[in-house]
């Protein structure tokens, strides 16, 4: 089950979802942009149970200006550790290349996140909830660090 292409990420509602199989057919074509990338995980990393693309504020904007996600929180510290951001170097070409590489890099280094520097995040889980709470735990993270941030250069 996938997004359709349509969808309005705050109106997510069961018509604005649609169901694939891996064998390409007609139901693809309603599907959102990012199904062949979805499918390149699901193909290359049989833990992934589930995936999510997101794109939340903080950490799009963290990841411009950092080459890793280092959390000071106890959760993101805990939960995540250090992330490191991937930088797509150009994006003119981004789509044609993005279900590759994502997926070649999630399986190379073992990891269930993706950051993507300056356009969002891939996460996989084999729990929906534990999915969830590592997209919350990141943009938490990010949000903390960019306060840190922001509060060194009032002092300075």
């Amino acid at each position: 089950i996938i997004n359709k292409a349509d969808t309005i990420f705050d109106e997510v509602e069961e018509d604005t979802l649609t169901q694939v199989h891996f064998k390409k057919d007609y139901r693809w074509n309603d599907a959102s942009v990012d199904i062949d990338i979805h499918k390149a995980i699901y193909d290359g990393i049989h833990e992934a149970k589930y995936i999510a693309y997101v794109f939340p504020t903080y950490t799009m904007a963290y990841s411009l200006s950092h080459d890793k996600v280092v959390p000071k929180d106890y959760f993101g510290a805990t939960k995540l550790g250090e992330i490191e951001v991937y930088d797509p170097k150009n994006y003119d070409d981004w789509y044609d290349r993005a279900d590759t590489e994502i997926s070649r890099y999630m399986k190379k280094n073992k990891k269930e996140i993706m950051l993507i520097k300056g356009y969002g995040v891939y996460v996989y889980d084999r729990d929906i909830n534990k999915l969830a709470q590592k997209i919350a735990i990141l943009e938490e993270s990010c949000t903390i660090l960019s306060l840190i941030q922001e509060s060194y250069r009032d002092f300075s």
